[in-house]
């Protein structure tokens, strides 16, 4: 038999206690589990009151009826006896029935003065000595060398396992329930049944518990499956205890009476499922988010079926709870069920009272620790009540609604500005279904959940007691389907907030010459109106991100950042989506600050700036260059990460010389303009993938660096290559191109190796 140690039966499977899951088993005693065992098998019980009283010392009439009582003998003994076995245990005694079996059947006996003396504590020694005779051991088998004989077979046996004592010592009742418990488990002499078959039990290693009928339908409410079956259990069977493996007693092949994990050899831990990721599984464990590296070959259990990890992750979804048995190679086996996933809710202004939370719910929003007052309305959030945990989401997306399908009764997926969404809610359903709130043509916002679909349907005012702020990407007429058949011309814009998404709205006017301006959205009457906002000029100074701080103001923990290339109304629109890692040491002038907001704490929240990091911009290097000034006409060739480019101009012409680095706006095969980059030639040291340095000075390499490898010769070629292909190469010489110096947020975009 495997080892068990005590530390686990804490963790046993308490049948007649617990009913719950998610709850920690509540037992305090170390081997419950084994007495529940025992108790079943009616070997031991508690007193009265239900005490196990594990430190108790055992006598040895005490040991006499126990070890019948687990014996092929058991029924054997007889009531209302009148014969005394021994002088001291008269017929009246408690125990005189189990003495005069045990004694009649050669399992114990008295001592050479013809005394039983019941009331002594029962010696280890003594204790091991019976239940080898219970399993058929005799004289013959232990040898003339009382008692090492008797205690070396025993080792042998492993009936000693976990039992903390030796020759001379005093048995208590924990140790005897773990000598019986080992007992059972141990093949009777010359036999392959073991002793816990004289009740109809065997005793099974090795044994995983797999799911029940909360996991798996087709398991019914009175089984729970296992690697070696499905069994019959009680209604107060502990949950708890799915996923682990461990020995099971099974009664009569069916009902499984007991289960004891075996955490010797492994460690196991309960995890709840955030995202699957190529490389990493991402988790929750203790209120933490953490990743865990699975691979494909991992043996998972799921419902009744067991497959591959590879074979079932698509499948598994957020909330779903891993009990994930590790050991010293790695992850072993995972278990996954189901997990309890409340929602999608539309968080009202008046926040959530529907769910069963407390001042210790844990809430993630948007992927950031939070609280519950940090959440908005119109916020989309789920409850996993296994973890007492939130996860709030507030990406939302606003278009002219367009089309469903496969109709507007039945819609499972709609066209939103030329887009499709799922539909994920009933709430959802309901509004831009037939007889909804919302019609074909109308400019609506999608309320976002988990996983990107539509967990709410609102009208695009609704999202914000103040007017939408954003960077103006689009406007003019355009032609939209309405339904199937039909269509309608009408006045749009569209937007790109600070949080990098993005919303088209019908207007009643045109407001193009907002193009490439920061602008507020109120409406009126189911149309947007734009109103100007002015630059804003009280902010200013370095961000540093350890303090989280842009001069004197705090930047929230969830600020969104905007970072636009251009405020040109003829131009192309530039913008990108930034974090506040990427502004850290960065000198910001009020002039580069063209919005900004706070949220209820008094922190800045949502931020628009003008060309602080060029993020928005694509950077490339001329291959050729040939300009015509006379006829103001030029020919270009460059290249955009590894892409070759051709260019001809008429009526302009870009001054610059083959084999610089430039920064371009706009269509990158028809760019509205085409600049030099900053170049650092002779002394560039790469100091690693992240940074390289030139006079004592660090610049940082951008995360997109294009790096090129240029062959020698009259004419030029360049090749692409990984950053990483030149990082352990020595004699080599760079010329490396950059935006701006790292002070005022620039980057090396360009890299040439020689």
């Amino acid at each position: 038999m495997k080892k068990i140690i005590a530390s686990v039966l804490s963790l046993c499977m308490i049948l007649t206690f617990f009913s719950t899951w998610g709850l920690p088993v509540s037992a305090t005693e170390p081997v419950s589990g084994i007495f529940t065992l025992l108790r079943e098998l009616s070997v031991m019980q508690g007193d009265p009151d239900g005490n196990l009283r594990l430190n108790d010392t055992v006598t040895r009439a005490e040991f006499t009826k126990v070890a019948v009582a687990a014996s092929s003998f058991k029924n054997s003994v007889a009531t209302n006896l009148a014969i005394s076995p021994f002088p001291d245990v008269t017929y009246k005694h408690w125990a005189a029935s189990y003495v005069r079996v045990g004694v009649v059947n050669g399992l114990v006996s008295g001592y050479p003065d013809a005394t039983f003396r019941p009331d002594e504590p029962v010696l280890f020694e003594e204790g091991i000595t019976i239940l080898l005779r219970v399993l058929g051991y005799g004289n013959s088998d232990f040898g003339v060398s009382w008692p090492y004989g008797q205690i070396s077979l025993a080792n042998n046996l492993e009936l000693c396992e976990q039992v903390d004592a030796t020759a001379g010592d005093y048995l208590n009742r924990g140790q005897v329930a773990q000598l019986i418990y080992n007992a059972l488990g141990t093949k009777i002499k010359n036999q392959n049944s073991q002793l816990a078959s004289v009740f109809g039990v065997t005793i099974t290693e090795d044994v995983t518990l797999i799911s029940d009928s909360l996991d798996d339908p087709a398991i019914a409410s009175d089984e729970i499956h296992t690697s070696s079956g499905t069994y019959k259990i009680t209604n107060t069977f502990d949950r708890t205890v799915l996923g682990m493996t461990g020995e099971a007693a099974v009664k009569n092949g069916n009902k499984l009476l007991a289960f004891v994990p075996d955490t010797e050899n492994q460690d196991y831990k309960q995890y709840l499922l955030y995202a699957v990721l190529p490389g990493a599984v991402m988790v929750y464990h203790n209120g933490t988010m953490t990743s865990l590296e699975v691979p494909d070959n991992t043996p998972i259990y799921k419902g009744k079926s067991q497959s591959s990890f590879a074979n079932l992750k698509n499948s598994l979804e957020l909330g779903d709870i891993l009990r994930v048995k590790h050991s010293a190679n790695g992850i072993d086996s995972i278990t996954c069920r189901s997990g309890d996933v409340r929602g999608p809710l539309t968080v009202s202004g008046t926040g959530i009272t529907t769910w069963e939370t407390n001042a210790s719910t844990k809430v993630m929003r948007n992927g950031h620790s939070a609280s519950l007052n940090d959440l908005q309305a119109y916020d989309i959030a789920y409850f996993l009540p296994d973890l007492n945990m939130i996860l709030a989401y507030s990406d939302k997306v606003t278009g002219i609604y367009q089309n469903a399908f496969p109709n507007k009764d039945m819609p499972q997926t709609i066209t939103l500005s030329g887009k499709e969404y799922t539909i994920e809610s009933g709430s959802a359903f309901s509004a831009l279904a037939s007889g909804g709130a919302f019609a074909y043509g109308d400019s609506v916002t999608l309320l976002l959940g988990k996983t990107g679909q539509i967990a709410g349907v609102v009208s695009p005012s609704s999202t914000s007691t103040k007017n939408l702020t954003g960077y103006l990407l689009e406007t003019g007429r355009k032609e939209y389907q309405e339904g199937v058949v039909d269509s309608y011309t009408g006045y749009y814009i569209k937007l790109v907030f600070p949080d990098g998404t993005t919303g088209e709205y019908t207007t009643d006017q045109n407001f193009s010459s907002y193009k490439n301006k920061v602008v507020s959205v109120s409406f009126k009457n189911g149309y947007a109106r734009v109103t100007r906002i002015n630059e804003s000029e009280n902010l200013n100074g370095t961000y540093v991100h350890t303090t989280g701080k842009l001069g004197k103001q705090a930047l929230a923990p969830d600020v969104q950042i905007l970072d636009i290339g251009t405020v040109d109304g003829n131009a192309t629109s530039v913008y990108a989506k930034i974090f506040p890692q990427r502004l850290d040491g960065v000198n910001i002038s009020s002039s580069q600050v063209l919005y900004w907001e706070k949220n209820s704490a008094g922190k800045i929240n949502k931020l628009i700036l003008k060309d602080v990091t060029g993020d928005g911009f694509s950077y490339g290097l001329l291959t050729t260059a040939s300009n015509n000034t006379q006829s103001l006409s030029g020919t270009y060739s460059y290249m955009i990460d590894g892409k070759l480019y051709q260019l001809n101009t008429r009526g302009s012409i870009f001054n610059l010389t083959a084999g610089s680095g430039i920064k371009i706006a706009g269509n990158a095969g028809n760019p509205d303009s085409m600049m030099k980059l900053n170049e650092l030639s002779s002394g560039v040291t790469l100091k690693n993938a992240s940074e390289l340095t030139y006079q004592n000075t660090v610049y940082p390499i951008s995360s997109n660096v294009s790096v090129y490898k240029k062959s020698s010769g009259y004419q030029a070629e360049y090749v692409k290559i990984p950053i990483t292909d030149i990082l352990m190469e020595e004699n080599l010489h760079f010329s490396a191109y950059y935006d701006h110096k790292p002070a005022n947020g620039g980057q090396v975009r360009i890299i040439v190796v020689y």
